[in-house]
């Protein structure tokens, strides 16, 4: 048992080193690869072939266009830049796909057909019916692989019909992936980051932290007597409240400060390029909005306020907990407070509801 644990954990961090994450995560990077693997043992063992017959020329044009796709693919995964590969693939596979059907007639319409399915798969509409179109057009111009006009419009027919139901699924899978993206990054209620997002954004600022010293402080707060309103006035009342808080902060914060769903009505804001004082300025502003612009709702709805500037070689679970003390101490100290934790070593400083510190 213990040895199936163990192979299972290492054929994971196996998967974990080969990408296959990045895979799952990407449709364009996925369809790239899955090119690019085609390529390599569908289309080279033609080139081969064809070179072993003494058809040099096709067969070059084959070896040619495989080590261009491996080498596009190769580069997406290095890089990281998947629309440059992808850009680069689809020119050299129309290119070649065109010049295969110009040499070798008929037998290379059907390579056509995989080049514009990779199109649509790999590039933006525009450009993917720029290039189809200029293939099936410059293929009626020279009319050198069709038999007679009716098997040129056949060619035409069917391949718009191909183009037009491959832009509908990736059009459709895109949009799928942007709601799953959605779903598995924000709150279902309120629309701002869920607490997977947080941590992400949190390890995010603590490497920055590292590298640049720059000043990040985390915000937490939570509304008080929150579980009163839901049992007096309905948790339907209780949900709009959550969204109208998270109107609030959003509107009061800064454009690159995030929001983020904690758990319950438990809120956290990252604030970047920031001091001590700013974060406490920031704090007690969020505080005041509220306060005022939710007095009318509930018979009048206030929060209370820890927060948490971050400190050199400080973890993500060192850095919440010092500002869920914090709000913690402001709750115990009357509600409707902020409370500053300046650093793991110092006594949080927390503010009397007119914002003055006591």
């Amino acid at each position: 048992m213990a040895q199936r644990s163990m192979t299972a954990s290492v054929l994971c961090r196996l998967g974990e080193s080969m990408g296959l994450q990045s895979i799952v995560e990407d449709f364009r990077l996925a369809i790239l690869t899955l090119l690019g693997a085609c390529a390599v043992f569908g289309l080279f063992p033609f080139a081969i072939y064809r070179l072993l017959a003494g058809d040099y020329l096709i067969g070059i044009l084959d070896a040619l266009i495989v080590f261009i796709i491996a080498g596009g693919v190769a580069h997406a995964w290095w890089s990281g830049r998947v629309e440059l590969g992808a850009r680069l693939i689809v020119c050299v596979t129309c290119s070649g796909g065109l010049l295969m059907a110009l040499l070798h007639g008929d037998g290379g319409l059907f390579w056509l057909y995989v080049v514009f399915v990779a199109n649509f798969c790999l590039v933006r509409a525009r450009l993917a019916v720029a290039l189809t179109a200029g293939t099936i057009a410059v293929l009626l111009l020279v009319g050198t692989p069709f038999e007679s006009d009716l098997h040129a419009w056949a060619f035409v027919t069917t391949s718009s019909m191909v183009c037009a139901f491959i832009l509908i699924f990736v059009k459709q899978a895109e949009r799928q992936q942007r709601r799953l993206r959605e779903f598995a990054t924000r709150d279902p209620l309120t629309g701002v980051g869920n607490r997977r997002t947080m941590e992400e954004e949190l390890q995010i600022a603590i490497a920055a932290k590292e590298r640049d010293e720059a000043g990040y402080g985390v915000i937490m707060f939570d509304l008080d007597h929150f579980k009163r309103i839901n049992d007096r006035f309905g948790h339907d009342e209780g949900d709009r409240l959550l969204i109208k808080v998270c109107e609030i902060v959003r509107r009061r914060s800064r454009r690159n400060d995030r929001l983020f769903r904690f758990g319950g009505e438990e809120f956290v804001v990252l604030l970047s390029g920031i001091d001590v004082h700013g974060l406490y300025v920031a704090a007690e502003q969020l505080r005041q909005s509220l306060e005022d612009e939710l007095k009318d709702v509930a018979d009048g709805v206030t929060a209370s306020f820890g927060a948490a500037l971050l400190q050199p070689k400080e973890t993500q679970d060192e850095w919440l907990r010092r500002a869920d003390r914090a709000l913690y101490r402001a709750k115990a100290s009357g509600r409707n407070r902020v409370a500053l934790a300046e650093c793991s070593r110092k006594r949080a400083v927390i503010s009397n509801t007119d914002g003055s510190p006591s």
